[in-house]
């Protein structure tokens, strides 16, 4: 049996579990729960645009229709490049959360629009580097 300094076996943390099993396992969930966070981030906005859309369709159906067309998109768009190529998907997330940054100027959309798409989009960031060096395409 093959012990390090501490007397405890090589591979092993503390709980008895092998370091390569445990890493694995953050590997296999990692790029699911940030997916998982990109289907909420993405379908809260989507059902939060139908709502406004839905408010505004008294000022007409020919202002109202094409601004929800172009948040619809946009929004697809952002989610499925994510959800596809993690790494550039992520740097549009992040460009994208920055620009709504900068036009939105209040707290409660930096929070709620900005903060989030910038998180979702470092992690997928990670998600596909990581990927990439372990000589495989994420799931």
């Amino acid at each position: 049996m093959l012990t390090n300094e501490q007397g405890a076996m090589k591979g092993f943390s503390m709980n008895a579990v092998p370091q390569s099993v445990a890493g694995s396992r953050v590997q296999a969930i990692a790029p699911w729960a940030v997916r998982g966070g990109l289907l909420l981030w993405g379908g809260f906005w989507a059902w939060f645009v139908l709502a406004v859309g839905i408010g505004d369709i008294r000022s007409g159906l020919a202002g109202t229709a094409p601004v929800m067309a172009a948040w619809f998109v946009s929004l697809t768009a952002l989610v499925a490049a994510a959800w596809r190529w993690p790494r550039l998907g992520g740097l549009a997330l992040i460009v994208s959360g920055i620009g709504a940054a900068y036009f939105f100027q209040h707290p409660a959309p930096w929070l709620m629009l900005s903060l989030p798409a910038v998180v979702l989009g470092g992690l997928s960031v990670l998600i596909g580097r990581n990927a990439c060096q372990a000589g495989r395409m994420p799931r």
